[in-house]
């Protein structure tokens, strides 16, 4: 699963004296294997599956993360750990999805061009 593969983010200390009550914080690693679900399968966030958790949540982190630039870390993070045949899935996923050019989805433009100018190439070396 996504979340076990990823680098855990360097958080402050959650201090008991200092909690004011209210809800506890999601799950990043939810949210970011979210945003990685829908990147590859295009859905929407409607059609989340729900061992993702909330599809507002998810959807409200990355809009988050991506001002942030948190979300490309994670992304490079993740594109590391990944083998050359998953790297390979990832190509077809961006090959085969058709949201090009649409303004309110500028976050997965964002993660396929760091997936081209920073894997594709590992990806070309080991097919020939």
């Amino acid at each position: 699963m996504v979340a076990r593969q990823l680098p855990p983010l360097k958080k402050k200390p959650f201090l008991r004296s200092r909690r004011k009550g209210g809800r506890p914080r999601s799950d990043g690693r939810l949210a970011f294997g979210a945003i990685l679900w829908r990147l590859r399968c295009g859905g929407t966030w409607s059609q989340l599956p729900i061992r993702f958790g909330s599809a507002s949540t998810a959807r409200r982190k990355m809009e988050r993360w991506s001002h942030g630039l948190r979300l490309e870390y994670a992304w490079r993070a993740f594109l590391c750990q990944q083998s050359v045949a998953e790297l390979e899935r990832w190509r077809d996923a961006f090959e085969a999805s058709g949201w090009r050019g649409e303004k309110r989805k500028f976050w997965r433009y964002e993660l396929e061009r760091i997936w081209r100018d920073e894997f594709a190439e590992k990806v070309r070396r080991e097919n020939f």
